[in-house]
């Protein structure tokens, strides 16, 4: 038995002309109160949206909290049958498990499916007073979920609701309702038509209307037997296997070799249609983006060319094109032509008309790529349009703002903004939504960046190899590449340089000067961080004089490729292998560049990685280059309020720990605590040396007191700590 109390007050609601009387239903607060102490806060937004307030349904989940959820539903369509729908006429009830069968439905549609007529007398059946619920302003509605749930076991009982659900199918398909209409086909038992309807869609195309999310959904409904007569939704299906870094799959290892092969996707679907081919060019652009193809394949730039025929054609799809060049603005920018990749991006979004997701894309691929060239200011303002879109458009959706929030976590750390840690996404979350090199790489750099600041060494052998691990798994060969550079630079920091080249030989990185340069075969963030590892290797084995050179050449190939974000970090390092090669004027020269990049881009997380090298040089240079004036006080002055945390933060967590014994042990001492060799200890104690300005041991134990690197009392009776775990197999 259900008692409610409850004082009665009747609210006039109008859904699509319908004009009812809501009798004693809860509001959202009055159900939150009944049942708040019952049930935990994530089943009750479950519930409320079930319910919808309705009075019998609150009831049922109350007292019947304790069974679970398919017996309070059996209970609640029992309800329905004994209560609700009893005296009923016969051709009523069946007009209303007719009217059940819509998820959501406007008039028009209503009145399509089931005759003209149809929404007037759902009005009329008084029996579905508070019943019906409405969105978009009471323009689309549809009935409560129990009548709903009630209606589907009924016609599953009487084996009946095919045809109509198929009629269904095919209105919500002419609205573009996609996924809607496949799940009435299927729950018609008619794959084929589900097929027809994607197909209708676009296919592969329907990544362009609905986002990426929207074609995985859409392709994940089919079975593979649905996919034999329909060679574009083998496309598809390889697109959305892609996207979600799936290529091991049979349905896309087949499209992947084809292109690595050079053979069009079309044609090894057997097919040779126009809209396949343009199908396939979008799959290729989806291959890049998704990092399954290296950027160089003859593939690639093969698809780059017949974009161009495609789109130059008369009459041509807008959206396609649009969808065409993007994929082209990707491997411009990709390939480090940021001038032509801009241009594109620009007239992606001049196509994309009504066509939010294109936009949406291009907004946060034009302002990854004036991030890349150093325009910081038209980098923000295209990311907030691009959080904007999203939010207008897509709310709701994660994969959008996780996105955005890498991308601008990353300029913030470039320009030595405050990086709000809320807003960077956690790499674990940003895997279930589907993303792609760049924002992997983003949301990995800006994680190692925050652990270093605060010291935190296990974190960033934690995120690396959380990374490592995901791209392994998933076999991503261009991210695997950019990850073992970082895996690298992560081991050169902590003077572990046998442990670092032999995983720079184990992972195939690059061993002459052109294959570290190339631009053809690699994109440009993996050519930044390999270099980057090389020179952190170099200059940990002191060979100064061959990093200065190394580094000459990266800054070179970086400023002729216009990637002022690449250019700074090889100027930043020619300066560091300068100044410990005694090239005053070298050292001046790159320092100058970086001042000058800095006065433009606002780019200076290279200048605090290496602040004593940045600091002493500063000291040198002649302030007769009276435009530089500010950019030189702005980068002192920054290097200076963090010179304390600097020192400190310079410190590996390997040269903490021989620290510890520095003023009592003996180097062998040392080693034998820490499993390392004599001479790897003493490579070590001349870096805590350098890093802190002393020349001797117990100056340097002092030093670390006075920067709050070791404990001020009885910091000399520290013994070293057991070795930590950085690497793995």
């Amino acid at each position: 038995m259900f008692i409610i109390v409850l004082t009665y007050s009747g609210v006039s609601r109008t859904f699509c002309g319908f004009c009812y009387t809501i009798p004693l239903r809860f509001t959202r607060s009055e159900f939150g109160a009944y049942l708040g102490g019952v049930l935990p806060p994530k089943r009750l937004r479950a519930l409320w949206e079930e319910s919808h307030g309705w009075p019998i349904a609150v009831c049922l989940q109350r007292n019947l909290a304790e069974l679970d959820e398919i017996e309070v539903g059996d209970l609640s369509a029992n309800w329905v049958a004994s209560r609700l729908v009893r005296g009923v006429a016969e051709r009523d009830h069946r007009f209303l498990l007719e009217a059940a069968c819509f998820e959501w439905a406007d008039a028009e549609m209503f009145d399509e499916v089931l005759g003209s007529g149809s929404a007037e007398r759902l009005q009329r059946l008084g029996i579905l007073r508070g019943l019906v619920q409405g969105i978009d302003g009471g323009t689309t509605f549809r009935l409560h979920p129990l009548i709903r749930r009630y209606a589907e076991s009924e016609l599953r009982r009487f084996g009946g609701g095919g045809e109509l659900r198929r009629r269904i199918a095919v209105a919500l398909a002419a609205r573009g309702r996609t996924i809607d209409a496949m799940r009435q086909a299927l729950e018609a038992n008619d794959t084929g038509l589900a097929a027809e309807i994607l197909q209708g869609a676009g296919a592969v195309r329907l990544t362009l209307t609905a986002g990426l999310r929207g074609l995985q959904d859409a392709v994940a409904l089919l079975p593979d037997d649905a996919l034999h007569s329909f060679p574009r939704l083998r496309l598809a299906r390889s697109a959305a296997a892609a996207m979600d870094q799936r290529i091991f799959e049979p349905e896309v290892a087949g499209s992947f070799q084809s292109l690595a092969d050079g053979e069009t996707v079309a044609l090894r679907v057997g097919d040779d249609d126009g809209e396949v081919q343009i199908d396939d060019l979008i799959v290729r652009g989806i291959f890049l983006l998704c990092g399954c193809v290296p950027i160089g394949s003859d593939a690639m730039r093969s698809a780059v060319a017949e974009g161009d025929r495609a789109v130059a054609r008369p009459g041509f799809d807008p959206v396609a094109a649009g969808g065409i060049l993007y994929g082209q603005s990707v491997y411009y920018y990709e390939a480090g032509d940021l001038g032509t990749a801009l241009a594109r991006a620009h007239r992606v979004r001049e196509l994309a008309g009504t066509c939010p997701s294109v936009a949406l894309s291009a907004w946060i691929l034009q302002g990854a790529i004036l991030f890349a060239g150093g325009d910081v200011a038209a980098s923000d303002a295209a990311l907030i349009q691009a959080a904007r879109q999203a939010e207008q458009h897509f709310a709701g959706h994660e994969s959008p703002e996780l996105i955005g929030n890498a991308f601008a976590a990353e300029v913030a750390i470039e320009t030595n903004r405050p990086v709000a840690g809320r807003r960077v996404p956690a790499f674990a979350k940003l895997t279930t939504v589907g993303a792609w090199l760049d924002v992997y790489a983003a949301v990995v750099d800006v994680g190692i960046e925050l652990a270093l600041r605060r010291n935190a060494p296990a974190q960033v052998w934690r995120l690396l190899k959380e990374a490592w691990e995901f791209a392994q798994r998933r076999r991503l060969a261009t991210f695997c590449r950019w990850l073992a550079a970082m895996r690298v630079s992560a081991l050169a920091r902590e003077g572990r340089l046998d442990e670092a080249t032999a995983l720079w030989r184990e992972t195939g990185l690059p061993t002459d000067l052109e294959g570290h340069l190339d631009m053809a075969q690699q994109s440009w963030r993996e050519m930044e961080a390999i270099c980057c590892a090389r020179l952190r290797l170099l200059l940990a084995g002191r060979d100064h004089a061959e990093a200065l050179a190394f580094a000459q050449s990266f800054a070179k190939r970086a400023r002729a490729k216009g990637l002022a974000r690449t250019e700074t970090w090889a100027n930043a390092f020619a300066m560091h292998a300068a100044w410990r090669a005694g090239d005053a004027r070298a050292a001046e020269k790159y320092l100058l560049e970086n001042l000058r990049l800095f006065q433009r881009t606002g780019f200076s997380r290279a200048f605090t990685t290496r602040p004593e090298a940045t600091g002493a040089v500063l000291e040198r240079l002649d302030t007769a280059d009276a435009d530089l004036n500010s950019a030189r006080q702005a980068v002192r002055a920054l290097i200076g309020t963090q010179a304390a945390d600097s020192d400190a933060a310079a410190l590996t967590q390997r040269e903490l720990e021989i620290l510890a014994g520095l003023a009592d042990s003996r180097d062998k001492e040392i080693a034998r605590a820490l499993g390392l060799t004599d001479n790897g200890v003493r490579y070590h104690v001349r870096n805590i040396f350098a890093k802190l300005g002393v020349s001797d041991r117990h100056e340097a134990v002092r030093k670390a007191r006075q920067i709050g690197a070791l404990p001020a009392a009885d910091a000399s009776s520290a013994r070293p700590a057991a070795p930590s775990v950085g690497s793995w197999g």
